[in-house]
């Protein structure tokens, strides 16, 4: 069953200083009559139904270095978490993990492109630069993971020839296997 909200919470102890019994508040409420039953000895001990603070590892960074990652991230996009930890000034203080858990945190992460993928799409943008939108509107850049379209896996490393798609020679319909 699910956790009950504070509400219902709050609504099991007003039907239980009401003079109902516990198993009548479980059925009222649709959850389990042992949930009633520790829910108002919680309420009995503390004085309320709140969750107690958790325990955990305190947080490295404060506040204001969390705000600092943010803004250095949003104003160099494409520097790494490691240039961010030196440039923020935080080496010593916290592992380049809490930076991206900062990074992730406020969505910031970037998808890793190698440097060489990186030029392969610049010169290819600059190689086709003079074609229309609508031909560009069909290009797809893969996240560089490995597609094959046999059962292969040599990889052959051909040259690439941006005039090839044009060419209509890269695609076939059908792949028999022998």
């Amino acid at each position: 069953m699910p956790r009950l909200s504070l509400s219902d919470r709050q609504e099991l102890i007003n039907l239980h200083l009401s003079g109902l019994s516990n198993r009548e508040i479980s059925r009222r409420l649709k959850c389990n009559e042992k949930t009633v039953r520790m829910t108002v000895q919680k309420h009995q001990t503390t004085g309320s139904v709140r969750d107690a603070p958790k325990s955990g590892r305190p947080r490295v960074t404060s506040e204001g270095e969390d705000n600092a990652i943010k803004i250095h991230s949003l104003r160099n996009r494409f520097e790494t978490a490691p240039q961010i930890q030196q440039q923020c000034n935080l080496v010593t203080k916290c592992s380049i993990s809490t930076v991206k858990n900062r990074l992730k945190e406020f969505n910031l992460l970037k998808p890793i492109i190698s440097v060489k993928n990186r030029k392969r799409r610049l010169d290819f943008a600059r190689c086709n630069e003079d074609h229309d939108s609508s031909y560009l509107a069909k290009v797809i850049f893969s996240d560089e993971s490995k597609f094959s379209m046999l059962d292969s896996d040599e990889r052959k490393d051909e040259e690439h020839n941006p005039d090839s798609a044009l060419q209509g020679g890269g695609t076939c319909d059908k792949v028999h296997k022998g």
